[in-house]
Parts: structure tokens; C-alpha cells; sequence
């Protein structure tokens, strides 16, 4: 949802991007102005110096108008549809107008913040960022495609798709081969709809999230009506978690480990430190398996699942991904682990058959030995890939965080401008500022294989020196 910055402040106007869940992108004034509403206003130029605020945000913001201005009591809307966006260009555009505004109106971003309106799009993902690109350093998928023992596994599975899926035996080899009880774990529709079923569980008092973290677990909770509130680990500090500046009272608390964006990786010691009576900690390992230390892994300590144990220490729930190791974005598939009494209440939000025939068969194969073999070496591979892309982007000039994941964090000042020009060269690489706790200065890395570092590099270094590092 767009409109001016000026009326981005207003309440009835945040209140309404809140329930249709739409980001709200705020235009400078001086943009509007420039836009050639098609019917104009001579009461709202007077007022604003903008002729039609609804169909120029509309216009400014690269869409094709399909309706036009109407009025209510409280607002004036128009419609329109993004034909062939550019993500990069058209977000460039739109927030060096905003950030101008800004400063021209004395109000900082934080400062907006604090009204209510975040200037973090939640929804948005890698995988819009390398739609078309010829090079995706923009998705962590670690796999083009899945390896040939889950491929064959899933096209095993297509003549079952007559049947509705039952995923109870599936649940059942799982839990066997992570050495947990059945009740214990709970396959979901990939880590998403975990993080969307945990925002359901309970009338949460209050969520913590330690940012920068995965944006799907706050916009699973926004969705929910949770009140989520921000622990913002600090860059000078190397984004390290300290637990006991960690707010005690939120019921709620999600962590990333190792962390996407930063790839960084915690000490598990820290990580439980954050444990409550009361408290559900929950703590998202979609790439512990492809980190630097998979040991640090909570899953080590079966105990902490105990319902005794919970209700000592603090409830402790793990979600873990089996999509980004083996190449199954597309098909989805995950899971959650914690206290029976809280898998049982998860299924019992989770409906019917959403996990499909097809992802039961790759959870089949990838909780096997096999499967294990297979992850071990891929993230030897991943570990060296982000190592030297990590020292390819600090050869050329970037503040680069020591990866831990199978993705890099960078920091340089122009950091915006990098990503539009290396899109422009069909490269894709990950926004840093939809993530809270980062700003635009934050790109993030996929850690590809050499070839490709190569041929970032040579594209990146000309433009670098265009910009004058």
C-alpha cells in the first residue's frame, strides 16, 4: 500500500495497511508532485502541492493505474497493478525519495517506528530479488535441483498421489532417526506455516524476536495480533547474542541459529540462557545442518524436551527446514520439535494433509543415513564457498561478517546502488534492510562455488571503482 509520507504517519492510515497486511511504502511529496494524475485536484494541489495523492502513489511506485481516485469518508484510494517490477530499481527509487522526505521533514526512521509504521517489507524474499536474474546469490538454496536418492524417492511417490497422504509412519521413521519420541516432532508444510501454527498456539502476552532475524516468524505473529517486540543485536558487536540483556518478560522469544541474515553462529549455552519458566523459546535451525558447527544443534539434548524439564526450565521448541540442504523450496517441507503437549496442540491447528505424498517421500530420504552423508558434505562444500566469497568481497572492499551459514552479510555504504547496478548485469544479491536490525548498507551472499564468486568479482569491482569504493 502506498501514499505520501506525510499521511504515512497517520493512525487510520497505518491501521489500515495492518489489516489488509500490506506493507506501506510512503512517497516523498516532491516524487507525487511529478506524477501525471489523471484526475486531478486543484483542492488537493492547494493542500499538499499534489494533484491526486491516491493515483500518483499509485503511479510513483511503477504500477499501471486500473482505477481511479474513489472517496470515502476517511479516504481516497486507487488501484493498480505492478506490470514486470523491478524489485531492485523501483525499491531504490521510491526509498532515496522517502529518506529525502525524511530529512526534509526533521523526522528519523526510527522515530517512525516508534508510531507504528515500519519501513521493514516482512513479505519480502530472495527469491523475488533473482525471478529472471542469470546469477542468484539471492536464494540459499544450497541445490539446483534435488540430489538423484530424493529425486527418485518423490517420483516413486507419484502414483500414491490418488491417495490422501498419511503422514503418521513418515512421523514415525523421523522421530526414530533424530532419536526423539513420536510425540515429539510434528513434519509441517516447510518452516513457514511452523513459525504461522506457533503464532496460533496461545494467546501470547508478548513476543520477543532477536533481531536481525528470517522475517517469517514476526509476520506470522503480526498476523496473529501478537504484540512482537524487537532485541536488536548489534553489528560493532559482530551481531553477538548476550542473554542476560535479553528482556525477561515476553512470553515468546524467537531466535535464529545460526542467524539469516548474519551467519552467525551461537554457543548453544547462550541460546538456552534464554530459556524462562513460562516462556516458550523458540528457535529456528532451518540451516543448522549446513552451518560451520552442526553440534551446536538443541537437538543434542533430548532432555530438553522432557515435559518436567519444560515446565522447570522454560519450554524449548526447534524448527527445522529440509528444504534449503537438498534443493526442495518448491516442494516444502519441515519440521518442529518440542514437549508433546505442544506438537499435539500445533497438529491440532495444523489441519488435514498438509504435508504432501510427495514431501513425506523426500522426508524419507533425506532422514536417513543417506541422507545425513549427503548434508555433511554439502555443507563442507557451502563452508568453503562462504569463506571465500567472504574474502573475495573484503578484496574488494566490503566490511564482510565472518560467515558461520551458508550465506555471507556485507556492509558498504553504497550498498543500494551495488544492487541495482549488479542486477542491471543480471546478478541478483539480497536486500539487507527488509530484515529489522539492518539498514540499506547490508547486502547478503549466497555461498556459491567459485566460478561464480569469480564472475561476481569481475562485475563488481568496475563498478565499485565507478562509485569510488
Amino acid at each position: 500500500m502506498t501514499t505520501s509520507t506525510r499521511a504515512s504517519s497517520r493512525p487510520a492510515v497505518i491501521e489500515l495497511a495492518s489489516a489488509c497486511r500490506a506493507p506501506l511504502v510512503p512517497h516523498a511529496e516532491a516524487v507525487l508532485a511529478g506524477q501525471p494524475a489523471p484526475h486531478p485536484s486543484e483542492a488537493a494541489a492547494r493542500a499538499v502541492g499534489t494533484s491526486s495523492v491516491a493515483e500518483a502513489s499509485v503511479l510513483a511506485s511503477g504500477a499501471r493505474l486500473v482505477l481511479g481516485k474513489r472517496a470515502s469518508a476517511h479516504f481516497t484510494v486507487a488501484v493498480g497493478e505492478l506490470v514486470e517490477r523491478d524489485p531492485a530499481g523501483l525499491e531504490h527509487q521510491t526509498d532515496v525519495a522517502h529518506q529525502a522526505d525524511l530529512e526534509h521533514h526533521g523526522l528519523e526512521h526510527r522515530g517512525l517506528e516508534h508510531h507504528g509504521l515500519e519501513h521493514h517489507d516482512l513479505e519480502h524474499h530472495g527469491d523475488v530479488e533473482a525471478r529472471g536474474a542469470r546469477l542468484d546469490l539471492a536464494v540459499n538454496v544450497a541445490v539446483p535441483s534435488p540430489p538423484p536418492f530424493v529425486a527418485q524417492a518423490i517420483e516413486r511417490a507419484l502414483p500414491q498421489l490418488a491417495v490422501y497422504p498419511d503422514q503418521g509412519p513418515t512421523t514415525r521413521r523421523a522421530a526414530h532417526h533424530l532419536q526423539l519420541e513420536p510425540d515429539r516432532l510434528l513434519l509441517t508444510n516447510g518452516a513457514a506455516q511452523a513459525f504461522s501454527l506457533l503464532a496460533h498456539a496461545r494467546r501470547w502476552t508478548e513476543a520477543l524476536i532477536v533481531q536481525p532475524q528470517f522475517t517469517e516468524p514476526e509476520a506470522a505473529l503480526r498476523a496473529a495480533d501478537v504484540p512482537v517486540q524487537h532485541h536488536v543485536l548489534s553489528a560493532e558487536d559482530r551481531f553477538s547474542l548476550r542473554p542476560d540483556l535479553v528482556p525477561t518478560a515476553p512470553d515468546l522469544v524467537v531466535v535464529g541459529h545460526p542467524v539469516n541474515p548474519t551467519s552467525v553462529l551461537f554457543d548453544r549455552s547462550d541460546v538456552l540462557a534464554l530459556r524462562r519458566p513460562g516462556r516458550v523459546l523458540v528457535v529456528d535451525e532451518a540451516f543448522i545442518d549446513a552451518s560451520s558447527d552442526p553440534s551446536q544443534s538443541l537437538l543434542q539434548d533430548r532432555s530438553l524436551f522432557d515435559p518436567e524439564v519444560a515446565e522447570r526450565e522454560g519450554e524449548v521448541v526447534v524448527v527445522r527446514s529440509l528444504t534449503k540442504t537438498y534443493g526442495l523450496a518448491g516442494l516444502r517441507a519441515g519440521l518442529v520439535v518440542s514437549t508433546p503437549a505442544l506438537v499435539e496442540r500445533l497438529e491440532r491447528l495444523q489441519g488435514h494433509w498438509s504435508v504432501n505424498a510427495l514431501a513425506l517421500s523426500a522426508v524419507d530420504a533425506v532422514l536417513t543415513d543417506e541422507g545425513d552423508a549427503f548434508a555433511q558434505q554439502t555443507a563442507r562444500r557451502l563452508h568453503r564457498n562462504a569463506l571465500h566469497i567472504a574474502a573475495a568481497l573484503s578484496d574488494a572492499g566490503l566490511q564482510v561478517v565472518p560467515p558461520n551459514a551458508p550465506f555471507v552479510l556485507a556492509r558498504h555504504d553504497q550498498a543500494r546502488l551495488l544492487r541495482v547496478r549488479l542486477r542491471d548485469k543480471g546478478i541478483a544479491v539480497r536486500r539487507g534492510d527488509t530484515f529489522p536490525g539492518l539498514g540499506p548498507q547490508w547486502l547478503r551472499f549466497a555461498a556459491r562455488d567459485p566460478e561464480v564468486v569469480e564472475e561476481l568479482t569481475a562485475t563488481l569491482r568496475p563498478i565499485l571503482d565507478e562509485l569510488g569504493r
